[in-house]
């Protein structure tokens, strides 16, 4: 079983409403030093993948099973298993990409 462990960085839209001298804040763009660390391991001997957020499985078609899915369809490697435990550590209602960058840092 291969192991590694990723950062996923997130980026997140501050929106502000106000004015100062005058001045009308429309939008704030910025990137916060916040990841979303996933670990993903792949097994040799299972085809199944499974996906673990916080310590919670999660069932049904997601972005994260498309990506795993993808990559092997790209790259033409046999599947395999893989399991994805990620720890978020982004709030989701701060994180304007939910799960796009965990996706990515799957892939990668």
């Amino acid at each position: 079983m291969n192991v590694f462990n990723v950062k996923c960085p997130s980026s997140i839209t501050i929106y502000l409403n106000g004015s100062y001298d005058n001045e009308k804040i429309v939008k704030v763009i910025d990137t916060i030093d916040v990841f979303d660390d996933i670990e993903v391991m792949i097994s040799s001997k299972s085809l199944a993948s499974k996906i673990y957020l916080n310590g919670i499985l999660l069932i049904g078609n997601n972005l994260i099973n498309k990506a795993i899915n993808s990559f092997f369809n790209y790259t033409k490697l046999p599947p395999h298993g893989v399991s994805v435990k990620i720890d978020k550590k982004v709030p989701f209602e701060l994180d304007s990409n939910n799960f796009d960058s965990i996706a990515a840092g799957v892939i990668m």
